[in-house]
């Protein structure tokens, strides 16, 4: 992140924004293939195959990308909060 904060500058990109997107994307990478340390925990937890948590997980990793994507496009979602809370100011 340090290094990207100037490219975030640059480009005018609110850094709370990105930060959000980044943590979200970052969720989703670690509940899926091909690393997936989420489903060898999960797996572990139940004692069960990381095949059958996959195949439970599928939904939840479809309703994060839409997330993700919203997200992505509408970024006074993500800042609703900390604005209204008086915690940010962009």
């Amino acid at each position: 992140m340090p290094i990207l904060i100037p490219v975030l500058a640059a480009f005018k990109i609110d850094p709370l924004w990105y930060g959000v997107i980044f943590i979200s994307a970052l969720a989703i990478g670690q509940a899926t293939p091909p690393v997936g340390v989420n489903r060898f925990t999960a797996a572990n937890l139940i004692r069960g195959d990381i095949d059958a948590v996959a195949k439970e997980a599928i939904p939840f990793v479809i309703v994060d990308v839409i997330v993700l994507i919203i997200l992505s496009l509408l970024p006074v979602l993500s800042l609703y909060l900390p604005v209204r809370a008086g915690l940010y100011t962009p």
